[in-house]
């Protein structure tokens, strides 16, 4: 039983005739039936009816129970020619989270490059929301890209693992000039008024303020992304919960301007990096993840999450 003669039984199917299938497939009909007649004394049983003067084919009951089978059988094929093309190139498609595209696939690209300048690499970013995590249970997702970085929260799935990369805290970002103590903080002693809330929590801190703001007013200014915020701070009460390392790159991009808090409890967020099971050169993938702990190194602020032995 080969692709051919598997491919050729379907299109039978699909168009109801072996003439149109041979159309279909710019073949002759002789072909077409000769491909049917090897698959036939192949499986050791007649997949459909022969009847003289009937231009439409009818299926006999092992040729419908075939049906289904030979749809997987080709499934199949096309991921063995997948996985024999991932073997082989020396390519990578990564995409992050939104929020992770600046300041983590950046430098890693970097790091990979400098490792491997022959690598084609391909980056993206998808924006990590609800409607991201149902995506990832998908095959689709798997063969439309090798790696995603994000800290959506690992959800069972047949076509992706998922390794945590390192987890931080949250700092409170505030102006240069904030009246905040320089000392660790309590929730409670931060006044919601003035926040500069991101529209778009995530589940940590979402769980964070319903514990700590059950009744509080309406935040200082809303923003969809995190690297915004440093245009609405307007005055010395503003303040804003971010990620330890948006924290840092904040400051670093605005020098002089902002100071970090610490404060206790704190929201604490997971990154993870999916691979998918379809990927499968190991030389670029080891690669990926020495730069990765090099990134980590650079960054002891943050918790080193990758397992010892990949």
């Amino acid at each position: 039983m080969n692709y051919q003669s598997v491919k050729i039984f379907l299109a039978i199917v699909e168009h109801r005739s072996i003439s149109a299938a041979a159309r279909a497939l710019y073949i002759t009909q002789p072909a077409v039936s000769g491909h049917l007649h090897r698959l036939e004394e192949e499986l050791g049983c007649p997949l459909i009816l022969r009847q003289k003067g009937v231009q439409q084919i009818t299926l006999t009951p092992k040729g419908e129970a075939f049906v289904p089978i030979a749809t997987q059988w080709i499934e199949a094929e096309k991921a063995v020619l997948r996985f024999q093309e991932a073997c082989s190139r020396r390519s990578l498609r990564m995409a992050t989270g939104i929020t992770a595209h600046e300041y983590i696939a950046s430098p890693l690209v970097q790091k990979l490059l400098r490792q491997d300048p022959a690598l084609q690499l391909n980056l993206n970013f998808i924006e990590s929301t609800d409607s991201t995590r149902d995506r990832l249970k998908t095959a689709e997702i798997a063969q439309q890209m090798d790696v995603f970085i994000s800290f959506l929260r690992p959800v069972p799935s047949l076509y992706l693992d998922a390794i945590p990369f390192f987890s931080e805290k949250y700092d409170v970002l505030c102006p240069m000039d904030t009246p905040l103590p320089d000392r660790l903080l309590h929730p409670r002693e931060l006044d919601r008024s003035f926040e500069i809330f991101q529209s778009y929590p995530g589940e940590c801190r979402t769980a964070w303020y319903a514990e700590h703001f059950p009744d509080s007013p309406q935040p200082y200014a809303s923003v969809a992304a995190t690297l915004t915020i440093p245009s609405h701070f307007r005055d010395p009460h503003c303040w804003a919960i971010v990620p330890a390392s948006i924290s840092r790159l904040l400051m670093m991009q605005h020098p002089g301007r902002f100071v970090s808090r610490s404060v206790e409890p704190t929201p604490t967020r997971t990154f993870y990096i999916y691979i998918s099971k379809m990927y499968a050169n190991t030389e670029v993938l080891h690669n990926l993840f020495a730069c990765c702990r090099e990134y980590l190194a650079e960054r002891p602020y943050l918790q080193n999450l990758l397992p010892e032995d990949i």
